[in-house]
């Protein structure tokens, strides 16, 4: 979705916590309100992380989602506003996988 969006310097984080929808909006890197997109922005698969603690704890409380599960939702793209909308109601959840100590199963090399 962030190459679609034209790989911005920075972006906008919309959040709408009566639609539980949140918008990724390109944006200046000097906009006060975005949210700098600097150095290695791309894990191996491709995704891009960025981190909003506030925001984050927004969507959890309005969404009233499972915090024992995780969340993938797959955005939309709207071609003439240029942004990226994730609509939290169809989000598929998942277990986190755990090894028997408690943890994250370490990841295979291969």
């Amino acid at each position: 979705m962030f190459r679609l969006i034209g790989k911005p310097n920075a972006i906008l984080l919309l959040w709408n916590a009566i639609k539980s929808t949140l918008i990724i909006k390109p944006t200046e890197i000097d906009d006060p309100n975005g949210f700098p997109v600097i150095g290695k922005t791309y894990a191996k698969n491709g995704s891009l992380f960025i981190g909003s603690v506030t925001l984050i704890s927004e969507i959890w409380e309005t969404t009233n989602w499972d915090k024992t599960l995780r969340f993938r939702i797959v955005a939309r793209y709207n071609e003439i506003e240029n942004i990226a909308i994730f609509e939290m109601k169809t989000a598929e959840s998942f277990e986190i996988l755990r090894n028997i100590h408690g943890g994250r199963p370490k990841k295979s090399n291969s």
